[in-house]
């Protein structure tokens, strides 16, 4: 019994050995396993990196798109908010230039009329003058006379 004995603790720490060797093994090859399910892993999460990446630009694009029509449109309505803007300053400026104008031609005619009445009122003035001229005249004349007399 024994010699049994000897020989069932040569296999038990042979196959103690032998276990640890096929432990060490198996976790290399589950390791090793490991590695290249991670390395598909990462190659597919690669490729899936890149999906997800082109739907989310895509994503991105088609709201950008979105949110450049609706600028679109907004600056379409902005555009003619302006024009309106511009056009009712325009206008408005031509209001102001058109009262200037009014105003400026107003006085011009005032001007005018007051010139006219003033040429009448001289020229009124002359024809009174003339004939207080030709009255004095007269007047003169015949006091000259009498002083030849």
């Amino acid at each position: 019994m024994s010699g049994l004995n000897l020989r069932l603790n040569e296999v038990k720490d042979k196959f103690g050995k032998l276990n640890q060797v096929i432990v060490i093994k198996l976790k290399a090859q589950w390791l090793s396993g490991l590695n290249l399910r991670l390395n598909d892993v990462k190659d597919k999460f690669g490729k899936l990196n890149q999906v997800i990446v082109i739907k989310l630009k895509a994503q991105w694009l088609s709201g950008l798109n979105l949110r450049l029509n609706d600028v679109k449109d907004k600056f379409g309505k902005l555009n003619q908010v302006i024009v309106i803007k511009l056009k009712a300053q325009w206008l408005s400026g031509l209001n102001l230039r058109l009262n200037e104008v009014k105003d400026k031609f107003g006085k011009l005619i005032n001007q005018i009329i007051v010139i006219k009445l003033k040429a009448q009122w001289l020229s009124g003035l002359n024809l009174r003058l003339n004939d207080l001229l030709e009255t004095y005249s007269t007047v003169r004349g015949w006091t000259d006379k009498a002083k030849i007399i």
